[in-house]
């Protein structure tokens, strides 16, 4: 999966198995879940097609189906922990692509800005 998500022409800033096959409990069943960062200066239909061929393969090479989260940088940076798949994947996620590094630290430091909201609320 790295090999091909660095071909693109515009890779993402990171590429992440979560899920069943990050935790090594998948099934013959079980979909292939992935997460993609992208830049934020992609237009759509480059990314689809990118996205797509990716899924594809990724259907042939395991025989599962492939499902594909994508969510932007600044989306990540600025809504990090409020979103349970981030924070799944961030914690359980296995990186095939970029560095996990920022996926985590957007989760943690906004996790802990809403803790310290919280906690002047009271």
């Amino acid at each position: 999966m790295g090999s091909e998500v660095r071909s693109w022409v515009a890779p993402p800033v990171v590429g992440v198995l979560f899920g069943s096959g990050a935790r090594r409990n998948h099934t013959a069943e079980s979909d292939i879940d992935l997460l993609l960062v992208r830049p934020g200066d992609l237009p759509d239909d480059a990314w689809d097609d990118q996205t797509e061929s990716l899924s594809d393969h990724v259907a042939a090479w395991t025989g599962n189906d492939c499902r594909i989260l994508t969510f932007t940088q600044s989306h990540v940076e600025e809504r990090g922990a409020n979103e349970p798949v981030l924070v799944d994947a961030a914690h359980e996620g296995v990186a095939f692509h970029g560095d996990m590094q920022g996926l985590a630290s957007a989760v943690k430091s906004d996790t802990i800005g809403r803790r310290r909201a919280r906690s002047k609320a009271t």
